[in-house]
């Protein structure tokens, strides 16, 4: 396969149509194109074998919330072969976001969060039977939630 160009080179919207130029694509959808280390699913993209277009832009990031502008090297690889776009894609629609799994505890308030290397967490809360001190942790590449050790110190509410 050749890349020539592709277009747009920054995505504002998560529902923005990728179409991606060249020669030499397997017109059968038997491509596989990858942005950065996320490859598209072919169910999300249409094929001849002189253009790729990607359905739209949730294909590549899915339902991850961008706290910032992300730039993804983008490749098409096609009967052995790979070749990578001379430019990355943007994509810049900071802000959007979309639903993630509901907490898995209920009837709680005043819990305390914050996030670390691109985790959530949810800390001492009060709920049924007083001041509590779990953790839960959040992980955006799981999509889901998990029991972590417990606060150290004392239950604390409104952190």
């Amino acid at each position: 396969p050749i890349i020539i160009d592709f277009s747009p080179k920054e995505v504002k919207s998560r529902t923005d149509q990728i179409v991606i130029s060249g020669n030499y694509f397997n017109p059968n959808n038997w491509n596989k194109v990858t942005f950065g280390e996320t490859e598209v699913s072919s169910s999300y993209t249409i094929s001849t074998s002189t253009q790729i277009r990607i359905l739209n832009a949730d294909a590549i990031i899915g339902d991850t919330y961008l706290s910032q502008t992300t730039t993804l090297p983008l490749s098409v690889s096609s009967g052995g072969l790979t070749v990578k776009a001379s430019t990355p894609l943007t994509l810049n629609y900071q802000g959007m976001w979309t639903s993630q799994p509901d907490l898995i505890f209920t009837g709680r308030d005043g819990a305390a969060s914050f996030s670390i290397n691109g985790k959530g967490y949810v800390v001492s809360v009060y709920g049924q039977g007083g001041l509590l001190k779990d953790v839960w942790q959040f992980d955006p590449l799981l999509n889901s939630w998990s029991k972590k050790a417990d606060f150290p110190g004392a239950g604390r509410r409104n952190a």
